[in-house]
């Protein structure tokens, strides 16, 4: 994940779509679409988190890209989050986080601010 505070967030998003095949969506969107090779970056400018932008890429790739597009004066401040595993469980949910804790060395957190809760 990626978080952009940019000076507007509108030509950094349409410059995104049009070099780096990106989809754009408003907080709280549907979870599909994405997987372990995409980069969640959230453009702000004024309110937190107020665009979404979704890219098949690494992070390191996408920076460079904007930064050689000639968007850098239009980004105020970037900050990367750290490393996230993101799964959904059917079954024995238990038994299925244990085990990934054990075999990733990782802790459980639930961001509430990314992924709304299911009813499905």
């Amino acid at each position: 994940m990626i978080y952009l505070k940019c000076a507007d967030v509108h030509p950094v998003e349409a410059f995104l779509q049009s070099r780096v095949a990106a989809r754009s969506f408003s907080p709280g969107f549907d979870q599909r679409g994405f997987d372990e090779t995409s980069t969640l970056i959230f453009l702000e400018r004024k309110k937190l988190r107020e665009r979404l932008v979704v890219i098949q890429g690494a992070p390191d790739e996408i920076l460079a890209e904007l930064v050689n597009g000639g968007m850098a004066p239009l980004i105020c401040r970037i900050d990367l989050a750290p490393g996230t595993l993101l799964m959904r469980l059917t079954g024995k949910i238990e038994m299925a986080l244990k085990r990934i804790k054990e075999e990733f060395k990782a802790r459980e957190i639930i961001p509430h601010f990314l992924l709304p809760p299911s009813e499905r």
